[in-house]
C-alpha cells in the first residue's frame, strides 16, 4: 500500500467520529439538545448501552488457538498511562498551571476515551476502505479494544481517585472504599463477566455464530450498544456550543499548550511503545491487536473524568473545555501517527 493510500484510510477512519461530533454540535445549536438531555443520554450510554455492547463483544477475542497471546491487550494500560500522567504533570509544571488543576490536568494526557472515538475508529479501519480490510483478525478488533477497555478503566480509577483527592483537598469516603465502590460500577463488573463467558468452551459458537439461536441475542445487544456509542460521540460535539464560551482560568494560550503538545506528546509516546513491541514481536504479527492497542491508548481523553471531578467537589469548567480542545484538535496527531504506524507494521 503506498503512503498516499494509507493517508487516505486513515483520514477516512475520523470521518464517522468527526460526522457524529459535528451533527451533535448542530443538534446543541439548533437547542434540539441540551444538558439535561446530555446527562440522561450519558448515564444510559455509560450504565446501560456500553456495558451491553462490552458484554456481547468481547468474548469474541478468545476465539483463538493461543489465549495468552492477548496479554499485550491486558498489561498495556498499566505501563503505559502511569508514564503518561507523568508526563502531563510536566507539562502542567512549564505552564505553571494552578495547584487546584495540576492532576486533573494531567490525567487528560493519560486518560483516553476509546469506548466511542477508539471503537469508531477500529470499525472504520477494517471497513472496504480501511487500512486493515481483508486482516483476518479484523473481526476481533473491537473484542480487542474491549478487553483493552477494562484494564483502562481500572487504571483511570486508580489514578483519579487517588490524585484528585490532593487537588481537592478532599476529607470523607476512604480511599480504599472510592475505589472498590467505583470498580462495582456497571461496566468493569460486565467486563469481567464477558471475559469469564469467553473462556467457556462453546460460548464463542452460542454468541457468534449466525446459525445459533444466541446470536440473536448477541445481533440485538451489538446494535444497543452501537447506539450508545453513537451517542457518547454526539454528546462530545454538543458539549462545544454549550461551553465553548465559559469563563475559565486558563487562557488560550495554555489550552492550545495543553492541547497540542497532550497529542504530540501521547501519540509518540504510545506510537513508540507499540513499534517497540511489533519489533520484538510481541504482538505475533497481529496487525489489528497493534493497532487497537495504538488507537486505545492515544484518543483524546473521556468524559468520565468529569464526573469523579464532580464527586471531589472540584471545579470542572477548565477541564471541560480542554477535553473538547482535545477532541477538535486531535485529528493533527493521530492522522500522522497513525500513518507512521501502519508504515512501520505493513
Amino acid at each position: 500500500m503506498s503512503l498516499l493510500e494509507i493517508f487516505i484510510s486513515v483520514a477516512a477512519s475520523i470521518v464517522l467520529p468527526a460526522t457524529l461530533t459535528i451533527s451533535g454540535a448542530f443538534l446543541c445549536h439548533k437547542k434540539w439538545f441540551d444538558k439535561e438531555i446530555n446527562s440522561h443520554l450519558f448515564r444510559s450510554t455509560t450504565d446501560f448501552m456500553l456495558p451491553l455492547y462490552n458484554l456481547f463483544t468481547l468474548p469474541r477475542a478468545y476465539d483463538r488457538e493461543e489465549i495468552w497471546e492477548l496479554w499485550p491487550l491486558v498489561v498495556s494500560p498499566f505501563i503505559v498511562m502511569p508514564i503518561l500522567f507523568i508526563v502531563g504533570l510536566l507539562a502542567g509544571f512549564i505552564i505553571k498551571v494552578p495547584n487546584n488543576l495540576r492532576y486533573s490536568i494531567a490525567s487528560t494526557y493519560a486518560f483516553s476515551s476509546l469506548g466511542n472515538m477508539g471503537i469508531l475508529m477500529a470499525r472504520s479501519s477494517c471497513s472496504t476502505f480501511g487500512f486493515f480490510y481483508g486482516e483476518s483478525q479484523c473481526d476481533k478488533a473491537i473484542s480487542y479494544l474491549c478487553i483493552l477497555w477494562l484494564s483502562l478503566y481500572i487504571t483511570m480509577t486508580l489514578i483519579s481517585t487517588t490524585f484528585y483527592r490532593k487537588d481537592s483537598n478532599y476529607i470523607g469516603e476512604p480511599l480504599s472504599s472510592t475505589i472498590i465502590r467505583y470498580l462495582l460500577q456497571p461496566f468493569p463488573i460486565v467486563a469481567l463477566i464477558a471475559n469469564i463467558i469467553g473462556i467457556i468452551p462453546g460460548t464463542g459458537w452460542f454468541l457468534f455464530d449466525k446459525d445459533s439461536v444466541g446470536y440473536m441475542l448477541t445481533d440485538s445487544a451489538v446494535i444497543i450498544g452501537s447506539c450508545g456509542i453513537m451517542f457518547s460521540q454526539i454528546i462530545i460535539g454538543c458539549e462545544i456550543p454549550l461551553n465553548w464560551k465559559q469563563e475559565i482560568v486558563l487562557d488560550k494560550w495554555h489550552l492550545a499548550w495543553l492541547a497540542f503538545s497532550r497529542h504530540f506528546l501521547v501519540s509518540t509516546l504510545v506510537l513508540l511503545y507499540v513499534t517497540f513491541l511489533w519489533h520484538y514481536d510481541l504482538f505475533y504479527g497481529d496487525k489489528v491487536m497493534a493497532y487497537t492497542i495504538f488507537i486505545g491508548l492515544s484518543m483524546p481523553p473521556p468524559f468520565m473524568i468529569l464526573v469523579v471531578m464532580e464527586y471531589y467537589g472540584m471545579v470542572v469548567k477548565d477541564v471541560l473545555v480542554l477535553i473538547l480542545w482535545m477532541f477538535i484538535l486531535s485529528p493533527i496527531a493521530i492522522i500522522p501517527a497513525s500513518i507512521i504506524l501502519f508504515s512501520s507494521i505493513s
